[in-house]
C-alpha cells in the first residue's frame, strides 16, 4: 500500500499547489479590477465570473485530500476517547468506509454532471459574450477522486490496526 500512499500524498499536494495558484490569480485578478474599476471606471471583464465558477471552486475541492492525509477535517472526539482502544480502531475502520462510500457516490454523481455539461458545452452570458464553465464542471469530480484515493488509503491503515495490542499503541494522530 505504500506506492498508493505515496500517489495520494503527490496527488494530494499537486492539487492543493494548484488550488493555492487559484487563490494567487484570483486574489491578483480581483484586485486588479478594483484597481481598474477606480482608476478607469470599468472593472475587468469576466472577473466575477472566473471568481466564481473557476477560483472558489478549486479553493473548496482541490485540497480536500490534503486536508484529509493530514487529519484537517472536523473530528468529533467527545466519546470517541472514552470508548477503548479496540472500539476506537472499529470507529476508525467505519468512519473511513463510509467516508469513501460517501465521496464515491458524490465524486461519480459529479462526473456525470460534468460530463453532461462537457457534451453540452455549458456556458453563461457576461457582458462581453459568451463564456465557457463547462471545464469547472471537472474540478469537482477531480477534487472528490482526490480525496477518496486519500481515504481508500485511511481506510488500509485503519483495517491494518485492527489486530494490534492496544498496550503498544501511541498518540493516534
Amino acid at each position: 500500500m505504500s506506492g498508493l500512499d505515496r500517489a495520494a500524498g503527490r496527488l494530494g499536494n499537486a492539487l492543493s499547489w494548484l488550488a493555492y495558484a487559484a487563490l494567487i490569480l484570483m486574489a491578483v485578478q480581483v484586485s486588479a479590477s478594483v484597481a481598474s474599476r477606480w482608476l478607469f471606471g470599468q472593472d475587468i471583464p469576466v472577473t466575477t465570473e472566473l471568481a466564481t465558477y473557476y477560483y472558489m471552486v478549486a479553493l473548496t475541492y482541490l485540497p480536500l485530500a490534503l486536508v484529509d492525509r493530514r487529519h484537517g477535517h472536523l473530528f468529533a472526539e467527545f466519546f470517541y476517547v472514552l470508548m477503548p482502544a479496540r472500539v476506537q480502531r472499529l470507529m476508525d475502520v467505519l468512519n473511513a468506509a463510509l467516508a469513501l462510500g460517501f465521496l464515491g457516490f458524490l465524486g461519480w454523481r459529479t462526473a456525470l454532471g460534468a460530463i453532461d455539461r462537457t457534451r453540452s458545452g455549458d456556458v453563461i452570458s457576461t457582458t462581453i459574450g459568451l463564456f465557457p464553465v463547462w471545464p469547472a464542471q471537472w474540478i469537482v469530480p477531480v477534487g472528490l477522486g482526490a480525496a477518496g484515493l486519500a481515504v481508500l488509503v485511511r481506510l488500509a491503515e485503519a483495517l491494518r490496526a485492527l489486530p494490534h495490542d492496544p498496550h503498544q499503541e501511541g498518540d493516534r494522530r
